[in-house]
């Protein structure tokens, strides 16, 4: 599923640079936006959810850490991202989180960070309050994956987006 997820979006990244929409080197900081969204939500997340998942020898403590430790990346990318387009949208002089898209991307963004915290305090094997409760694990689990369920179809809203204005 995630080489899926990186040669899909290694896909679309590499067609709309064809088409003169991506210019990372360029003046516009712009591109940096769905680059580290599509990262942020999509890459990285499913490669945590296989890191942890138990079907493909995740597990233990270890794969714990790392999994909590990749969702954190994926919360501080995803910042990253939300930042560039504030600088964008600020560059431009346009109103900002004006669109379902920008509102969605927001829950999105909120989710991980809150859930990265939240994570830590509560399920970190080492020092989590709540690591061995399993309604807490439950909803963790439902909750970031409904959030990237989310981050998907937001991510499909904004390349539409770039697609619709290229042609």
């Amino acid at each position: 599923a995630n080489m899926l997820a990186v040669g899909l979006s290694a896909y679309i990244f590499a067609g709309l640079t064809y088409y003169g929409k991506f210019d990372l080197l360029g003046a516009s900081w712009f591109p940096w936006h769905p680059l580290c969204m599509v990262v942020a939500f999509l890459i990285t997340p499913v490669a945590a959810i296989v890191y942890k998942s138990p079907k493909h020898g995740g597990g233990g403590k270890e794969n714990t850490i790392m999994h909590g430790n990749l969702m954190t990346g994926a919360a501080l990318v995803g910042s990253a991202g939300w930042y560039v387009e504030h600088l964008s949208k600020e560059a431009q002089g346009k109103a900002h989180i004006t669109s379902y898209h920008a509102q969605a991307g927001l829950v999105c963004l909120f989710f991980f960070i809150v859930g990265s915290i939240g994570s830590y305090m509560a399920l970190h094997p080492d020092t989590g309050s709540l690591k061995t409760n399993t309604t807490v694990r439950k909803t963790h689990k439902l909750s970031l994956r409904a959030a990237i369920a989310l981050a998907f179809v937001t991510i499909l809203t904004g390349f539409s987006t770039i697609v619709s204005t290229a042609f």
